[in-house]
C-alpha cells in the first residue's frame, strides 16, 4: 500500500508553485500525496488557491474531500494526527540535502514549508514545466500587447522589484528588504551588458524592442519608486494587480534575460524561461542573516 502524505499549500502563487512541485516529486517517489489548502482556502490568504485559476490544476474529488475534512474545526486536527501522525517542518536554515534526507524519514507525514529550490523537484522538472504553462489567450489587452513584443525579442530583461510587504509602514525594511540594496540592480544590469556585449537603454525613446541595447521591463509592486530610481526608458508594468498578478509572471518568462528579486514570484518567472542561453541574475542573499545556498540554481549568476 502506498504511504499517505500531506503537503500544506500556503502563501501566494510563487510559494504554491514550489509546494506543489515538491508534491509532484513525492508522488514520483511512490507516495499518495494530498494537498492541504489550509489558510489559502479556509482563511482567504492572498488570492486564494491560484494553481487552479492560473494553470487549471484542480483538486480531484478525493483531494477535495480530504481537504474539506482537514479544514473542519477539531475533527480536522484529529484526522491530521491519526492519518498523518508524523510532522516534518522544513528547516529554513538547512540545505536541500539535509531537508530531503529528513523529509524521507517517515511514510505518513505532514509536510509544512516552502520547499524553495529546484533541487526539491529536479527529478520531475519536465512534468512541472508542463503543469505550469500559461494560456496567453487569457492575458488582458495591455499584457497581450506587451507579450507580442516580447516574443522573439533578443534584448529584453525582466527586472523584478518587490517592496510592498518587504517594508514596514514606517519605511524600514524587513529581513527580506535588507537582503540587498538598490545597487544590486545596477550591478545585475552591468553584468548582463558585459555578458551580452550590449548597453542598457537609458534614452527617453528606446524605440522597438530590438537592437544592440538591453531593454529592461520592470515588474513591481511599487511603480512610483521604480520610476523615481530607473531611467524613463525602462518599461514599468503597473497594470496587473490582485487576481491578474499572474500575468506579470507570464510576461517575465517571455523576456530574454532576467534579474530576479529575492522572491518566489520572479524565481518562477525566470525558471519558466527554458531557453538554455538565457541569463539569470539573482541576489546572493535571499533573506538578511539567513543562509540560503540552494534557493537559486547553480547555473544562475548570484550577485
Amino acid at each position: 500500500m502506498r504511504p499517505l502524505q500531506l503537503v500544506t499549500l500556503s502563501g501566494g502563487l510563487g510559494n504554491q508553485m514550489f509546494q506543489y512541485a515538491f508534491l509532484v516529486h513525492l508522488r514520483r517517489r511512490g507516495a499518495r500525496v494530498f494537498p492541504y489548502l489550509g489558510k489559502i482556502r479556509h482563511y482567504g490568504e492572498h488570492n486564494g488557491y491560484e494553481l487552479e485559476r492560473v494553470f487549471g490544476i484542480a483538486l480531484t474529488p478525493g483531494e477535495r474531500a480530504m481537504d474539506g475534512v482537514l479544514g473542519l474545526p477539531l475533527l480536522g486536527a484529529a484526522v491530521k494526527h491519526i492519518v498523518f501522525p508524523f510532522k516534518y517542518r522544513e528547516r529554513g536554515e538547512s540545505d536541500c540535502a539535509a531537508n530531503a534526507a529528513l523529509a524521507a524519514r517517515h511514510a505518513a507525514t505532514r509536510f509544512t514549508g516552502y520547499w524553495q529550490g529546484e533541487c526539491f523537484f529536479a527529478d520531475v522538472a519536465d512534468e512541472v514545466r508542463r503543469l505550469y504553462r500559461f494560456d496567453e489567450r487569457r492575458l488582458n489587452a495591455q499584457s497581450r500587447s506587451l507579450a507580442e513584443r516580447l516574443h522573439g525579442s533578443t534584448d529584453t530583461v525582466s527586472l523584478h522589484v518587490r517592496r510592498g510587504d518587504y517594508y514596514k509602514k514606517d519605511g524600514t525594511p524587513t529581513d527580506f528588504g535588507r537582503a540587498f540594496t538598490a545597487d544590486y540592480y545596477d550591478a545585475a544590469l552591468a553584468y548582463l551588458a558585459a555578458a551580452t556585449g550590449k548597453t542598457v537603454a537609458v534614452t527617453a525613446n528606446p524605440g522597438r524592442l530590438t537592437g544592440e541595447m538591453l531593454r529592461p521591463i520592470v515588474f513591481t509592486d511599487d511603480a512610483d519608486w521604480c520610476r523615481a530610481h530607473f531611467p524613463e526608458s525602462f518599461t514599468v508594468v503597473d497594470w496587473n494587480h490582485g487576481p491578474d498578478s499572474w500575468q506579470d509572471m507570464c510576461l517575465m518568462s517571455l523576456c530574454r534575460h532576467h534579474v530576479v528579486a529575492n522572491s518566489s514570484f520572479s524565481w518562477w518567472g525566470a525558471w519558466l524561461d527554458a531557453r538554455p542561453d538565457s541569463l539569470v541574475v539573482a541576489p546572493r542573499q535571499w533573506k538578511h542573516g539567513a543562509a540560503s545556498p540552494d534557493v537559486t540554481p547553480s547555473r544562475w549568476i548570484r550577485l
